[in-house]
């Protein structure tokens, strides 16, 4: 159901040229040169030109293979694994999954690329899979990655949680490595990097069919102080301490719970969200950085389920079904957008 719901509003914002999403994916280095993000527009445009196929298709097809090894992987995790009641709580949280169903314009965003790579690694990790050819890709991926959208340099930190949590060999030496993958393209943003937008890019995908609706990331004004937008919006804004709040009830339920290293988790939590800090001070999209945090930690303990023979499943009522009935029951009253608006009553609003 979700993957159908993703696959098709991936093809409406796509189709009809929608402005922020679709627009993202297509910032290039055609125009003015080397800048942040601009490398999946450039090989996008390489093989339109090349081969003709529409742009909003390349981007499609590109879109839909990453959510597809992403679900793909999600179900291997969750393969011959123990699912408490407790656990589906933290799959219908208004921040997780049920965050595409509420706002649509989460749908093809580029953070699904490092929450699909993080799904792998830790698949692999976990299955005690993780050898030198299948590192080596997902480091190198997290490099390339990072000319794709830098943001992928706040949410890292998972990545190396989890190398220390499984303890795995050389972690510190490992962990210098993740880092470095995604420092250097900063390094080269700061350094070298030209504006999004140096005049042509609008003109540039025109010549090649797409006209992009209203605003877009291309219209965007880079010097706008998004420390000043969010003040003057303050009481939208705040709202999503108080989204926040419950989610985190959730999960660190869930986690005490359900759980035997529940402070390590718990620590490990909350410096990657300290990390991010920045990230909310700079960019207006409070609840995306909201929903990667807790999307990454799902990912994280699913990872951990304890494993059971494969066996037909049984629903067992006792007290912990009720109570995960009372969770998913409140926290179906709410819903977060990606932007703005934290907290929104799901009986009162469209």
């Amino acid at each position: 159901m979700l993957s159908k719901h993703i696959s098709k509003n991936l093809y409406f914002f796509d189709k009809n040229d929608n402005g922020w999403c679709y627009a993202d994916w297509l910032i290039n280095y055609q125009d003015g040169g080397f800048k942040r993000r601009g490398l999946g527009g450039t090989l996008f445009i390489y093989l339109h030109d090349i081969t003709h196929i529409p742009l909003y298709r390349i981007v499609y097809f590109f879109q839909f293979s990453l959510y597809l090894i992403f679900f793909v992987y999600f179900i291997l995790l969750l393969y011959k694994k123990k699912i408490p009641p407790l656990y589906l709580t933290l799959i219908f949280t208004p921040i997780t999954f049920l965050f595409y169903y509420y706002d649509i314009n989460i749908i093809g965003r580029k953070e699904i690329i490092f929450i699909t790579l993080y799904t792998i690694f830790i698949y692999h990790i976990t299955h005690n899979m993780y050898r030198k050819k299948i590192e080596m890709l997902v480091v190198g991926s997290i490099f390339l990655f990072s000319f794709f959208h830098e943001i992928i340099i706040f949410y890292i930190p998972y990545f190396i949680f989890s190398l220390y949590y499984f303890d795995v060999k050389n972690k510190l030496k490992r962990s210098l490595i993740y880092l470095s993958a995604c420092i250097l393209p900063m390094f080269f943003f700061f350094f070298m990097g030209s504006k999004i937008n140096n005049g042509r890019s609008l003109q540039i995908l025109k010549e090649r069919d797409v006209v992009l609706s209203g605003e877009n990331i291309f219209t965007w004004n880079e010097n706008l102080n998004t420390g000043s937008q969010i003040m003057s919006q303050i009481s939208d804004y705040s709202l999503y301490g108080l989204s926040f709040v419950i989610v985190s009830i959730v999960f660190v339920y869930y986690i005490c719970t359900q759980t035997e290293d529940n402070k390590k988790i718990l620590i490990g939590f909350i410096l990657c969200c300290i990390i991010t800090i920045p990230l909310f001070i700079c960019a207006l999209d409070w609840g995306r950085w909201l929903h990667i945090h807790f999307t990454m930690l799902l990912l994280f303990l699913t990872s951990i389920l304890p494993t059971q023979k494969w066996e037909k499943s049984e629903i067992i009522i006792n007290k912990e079904f009720f109570i995960s009935l009372g969770i998913i029951f409140i926290l179906s009253i709410f819903h977060v957008r990606h932007l703005q608006f934290g907290f929104l009553f799901n009986l009162f609003v469209d």
